[in-house]
């Protein structure tokens, strides 16, 4: 690609030559940043549902739930009860 006198096809042939180790990598260990751009991704659209939040700390409790292997119960109007909503002196119930 060097001997090209297109610029793109240069310009191509550079940067692989400076990458070239790093390309090489991938085939002995078959590791790439997927996983982390998925996430970056996930953070990247919870930004834009975190507006109006009025501090960094509310944007990060959204990036773990939205990240975070969290379960999320939904009260219901059944659930309300008394009986059933944990007291300030009485144990939480227990998941089935």
């Amino acid at each position: 690609m060097k001997l090209s006198r297109l610029e793109p096809m240069i310009a191509s042939g550079k940067m692989l030559e400076k990458h070239l180790d790093n390309i090489l990598n991938y085939f002995d260990d078959r590791y790439t940043n997927a996983a982390l751009e998925g996430i970056n991704n996930v953070i990247q659209n919870s930004k834009g549902n975190a507006r109006g939040f009025r501090n960094p700390e509310y944007f990060k409790a959204i990036i773990y739930l939205y990240c975070g292997d969290f379960e999320v119960e939904v009260l219901t109007k059944e659930k309300v009860d008394k009986e059933q909503l944990p007291t300030k002196n009485s144990e939480r119930p227990k998941k089935r």
